[in-house]
């Protein structure tokens, strides 16, 4: 079963999208704390993330350090 961010990658759901690449996403949350708040998340659906591989966690936060 496909997860609420799965939804939000494949389109089946509207998303604001800030950055795409083939490991990852960072779109805008519906929710947000402060303006600009958004979620970076694994196209891989991934159960918890200390499930991550080290080089997609490198990645994320690659990615997070880059949006922020």
């Amino acid at each position: 079963m496909a997860t609420l961010f799965t939804k939000i990658i494949e389109g089946e759901i509207p998303g604001r999208f800030v950055w795409r690449d083939e490991q990852a996403v960072v779109f805008l949350t519906i929710a947000p704390i402060a303006r600009g708040h958004a979620l970076v998340v694994p196209v891989a659906e991934v159960d918890h993330w200390v499930d991550l591989d080290a080089a997609l966690a490198a990645h994320l936060m690659d990615v997070a350090s880059h949006v922020g």
